[in-house]
């Protein structure tokens, strides 16, 4: 999006008078903000992002969250983190979230089902960055469940016997005691 769009939808926003709106005003108006929702988390990220060069650098003490100056939390930091690494591994999604066409929740369902994965299996993830991208035009929900399949695809793949061995984990772990009380 824009500056001048973000600028106009804000405008448009502030003007509006949500008592008297009909139902396609309301709708109207529920796009505009989500699109000005989805320009902040952008900002977000851009944040994010030059505050950890900062950090890296020895500029800044802290990253993000120091930036936020006590008028975040924490929580809002890490996931701005988190998107920033979700932009950088799928091209395409932080343009998309600037113009409004993903939201911050689908940043944030990428961010955290490819952050397990291997830099091979990002890779690959990366390589179906248009089709994401294209998956991401509906709600954040099938969005989630389309990646997820995507990405069981690429871990059957990658770690064909990955399954076997968690299974043996799990039963190492775990233990059964029997027992019979007297009465």
């Amino acid at each position: 999006m824009n500056e001048q769009r973000v600028l106009d939808a804000v405008t448009t926003l502030v003007d509006s008078s949500f008592d008297t709106a009909d139902r396609d005003d309301l709708a109207s108006l529920t796009a505009l903000n989500a699109s000005v929702k989805a320009y902040c988390a952008y900002i977000d990220v851009r944040i994010a992002r030059r505050a950890n060069a900062l950090k890296n650098t020895g500029e800044s003490a802290g990253g993000f969250a120091t930036v936020l100056d006590g008028n975040g939390s924490a929580r809002d930091a890490k996931a701005a983190e988190e998107r920033d690494r979700a932009c950088t591994t799928v091209p395409g999604f932080e343009d998309a979230l600037a113009d409004g066409a993903v939201s911050a929740e689908h940043v944030d369902v990428l961010a955290r089902l490819t952050k397990g994965l291997t830099d091979d299996e990002r890779l690959e993830v990366e390589a179906a960055s248009e089709q994401l991208l294209a998956d991401a035009q509906g709600s954040a929900w099938n969005f989630e469940r389309r990646l997820k399949l995507l990405i069981a695809d690429i871990k059957s793949r990658t770690r064909p016997h990955d399954d076997v061995e968690e299974a043996e984990r799990h039963k190492a772990a775990s233990s059964v005691k029997r027992w019979t009380d007297t009465v």
